[in-house]
Order: structure tokens, then sequence, then C-alpha cells
């Protein structure tokens, strides 16, 4: 199985490596490249901080790596010893087949379902902030 998640929190990433990856033995990719925000998929906060915040994580996170010839991109996970930030270019993404798509931010959750859609692939919405007295 191949799960594709937007990063946007390196903590929520990593709990997704250890259920999905770790656990179920699934590869787990995020978007790598400016591309994923220029053709509106990659969209969190984009209202109140135009491309910076995508260019914080969409390259800042993979900083130091380059893709190999499939597209794929790994670096050390400067957060979490031991693990490894997995991205993939839009390119490179849109020649694999894709079994789940995930955003775990409202803001990328309209570009997410639709490339899930192209795909073939479900899509969840993966929320896990909770705001208020609620």
């Amino acid at each position: 199985m191949k799960l594709l998640v937007d990063f946007h929190h390196a903590d929520l990433y990593e709990s997704h490596q250890i259920v999905f990856g770790d656990r179920f033995g699934w590869e787990v990719l995020a978007p790598y490249g400016m591309e994923w925000f220029d053709a509106d998929i990659w969209q969190f906060e984009r209202a109140w901080h135009g491309d910076a915040v995508a260019r914080q994580y969409l390259l800042g996170i993979f900083a130091g790596g380059e893709p190999d010839a499939n597209g794929i991109v790994r670096v050390p996970d400067t957060r979490h010893p031991g693990r490894t930030l997995v991205g993939v270019t839009l390119e490179a993404a849109r020649a694999m087949d894709w079994d789940i798509v995930m955003s775990s931010v409202p803001t990328n959750a309209p570009g997410f379902a639709r490339f899930a859609r192209e795909h073939g692939a479900r899509f969840l919405v993966h929320v896990g902030n909770q705001w208020g007295d609620e």
C-alpha cells in the first residue's frame, strides 16, 4: 500500500510512519517541491503567508536532500532521530499508483481530494488539533 500525506508537523508525520509504515508496512511519502503548491494541491496557510509556509514544508524540511532518479528524496528526520523523511516530487507522484491520499489540514483537503480522484485512491482527512473548550 502507498500513502501520500501532506506534511505540516513532524510529530504527525512520524505517527503516520509508525502506524502505516512500521506497523502495516506501507510506503509513506510526503510532497516535495513547490510544484505541489503551484498546482494548487498543497495550500496550507497560503492566504496568510503566500508561499513562505509552503517553502518551509515542501523544501525546507528536506534541506540537503535531492530527489533520486525516481523523484524520491530522503533526509534524516532531525526531530526524530533514526527516522527518515521521505518526499516525492509532483511529477513522480503523478506517475505512481496511490492507495490512500491524506490531508492533515483542511486547507489542503480540496487539492489532495482532487489528486486522490485523479489516481483512483481513497481520500482521508486526519486533523488532530483541538482548539477552544470543546
